[in-house]
């Protein structure tokens, strides 16, 4: 079978820019298609990651972006599809993505779509039932070609039709990542991300802490970039208090607080910053976050510690009041599943 003039391919490709994503972009530009990359935004991030943005200008693709909010975060605290071992709902999350990407084809007039996905890698996403089961759902059935493992899977329309050349397709699976390096270095791509856990909703932590948030009062998904560092307390539904472990952390907690937020640490010393989440905190509410900033300060012996407090949209209108002992327990009562 002769291939079409590939100069009228077009395909859309969702990608992570992990290993998986740039391998599989990188095949269906290999076969001359023009390729679009649809990257998405998770709410815990503040922008695009270096490795879409190179990758993109690596293959000349225009890349689309979409940033996930909170009609985002409605799927992610009722999925159709249940959770996986952490707060991971992986197919409800999949199908989310890949109904975007079905009308960005609509709009672009692409031929067809395709994934990093790799058959077994993921148990709960991407078995092969699973894999059916999403393009189904997406109305994408034969118009998902998941090149890295296109040739343990059933031909799509693009093969069958010609615009793809199956034979220049991938046959891995499972959750090594031994084949996907050595196509790596077949296809001259070095500069790649090490592999992690994937999605941060597959991390218990991260995991337990999204759902507190989701649970109780929140300001809307950019609270989620909070989730990622300190030590997270729930003192009730209407507030939370965040410490950073280390002055980095401070640092990261500060530069994402919300204007609503309130800034507490220990005046003149380089104790824990302390982030409270929450409206109109009383004496009590600040009482509790000078505790638990003078358990874990170097101050924590001490029979009271002065500390300082604003609110992060009036930075220099300070307050002060002396922080006294909480109690071991009552701490461990208020802990959100701390790392």
């Amino acid at each position: 079978m002769s291939l079409k003039d590939k100069n009228k391919v077009k395909a859309i490709g969702v990608v992570s820019g992990g290993l998986d994503s740039m391998l599989a972009a990188t095949l269906i530009k290999g076969q001359g298609v023009e390729v679009y990359l649809l990257n998405f935004i998770m709410p815990w991030q503040k922008q695009v990651s270096k490795s879409v943005i190179n990758l993109a200008a690596n293959l000349e693709a225009k890349l689309i972006l979409y940033q996930l909010d909170d009609i985002y975060i409605e799927l992610i605290k009722n999925p159709k599809y249940g959770y996986g071992s952490a707060f991971n709902p992986c197919i409800d999350c999949n199908m989310f993505m890949f109904k975007a990407a079905r009308k960005y084809l609509k709009e672009i007039e692409a031929d067809f779509v395709f994934t990093g996905e790799v058959l077994a890698q993921r148990p709960m996403s991407q078995m092969r039932d699973k894999l059916a089961l999403i393009s189904k759902e997406c109305d994408l059935e034969g118009r998902l070609l998941r090149p890295l493992s296109a040739l343990l899977l059933e031909p799509t329309i693009p093969e069958n039709e010609g615009l793809i050349d199956r034979s220049q397709l991938m046959n891995i699976s499972g959750r090594s990542r031994k084949e996907q390096i050595k196509l790596a270095q077949k296809l001259g791509i070095t500069d790649y991300p090490q592999p992690a856990g994937g999605c941060l909703l597959t991390d218990k932590v991260f995991g337990e802490r999204t759902k507190d948030l989701l649970s109780n009062k929140y300001n809307g998904f950019k609270d989620m970039i909070s989730l990622q560092w300190g030590r997270h307390f729930r003192i009730n539904e209407n507030f939370k208090a965040i410490l950073g472990r280390k002055e980095s952390e401070n640092n990261l907690l500060v530069e994402n607080a919300d204007p609503n937020d309130y800034i507490i640490c220990i005046e003149n010393d380089r104790g824990p910053t302390l982030i409270l989440k929450g409206e109109t905190p009383n004496e009590e509410i600040f009482k509790i976050c000078g505790g638990l900033i003078k358990h874990f300060s170097k101050s924590k012996t001490l029979d009271s510690v002065r500390v300082q407090y604003f609110k992060a949209s009036f930075p220099k209108e300070l307050f002060y009041f002396n922080a006294i002992s909480l109690g071991e327990d009552y701490i461990d009562s208020m802990n959100v599943c701390s790392s």
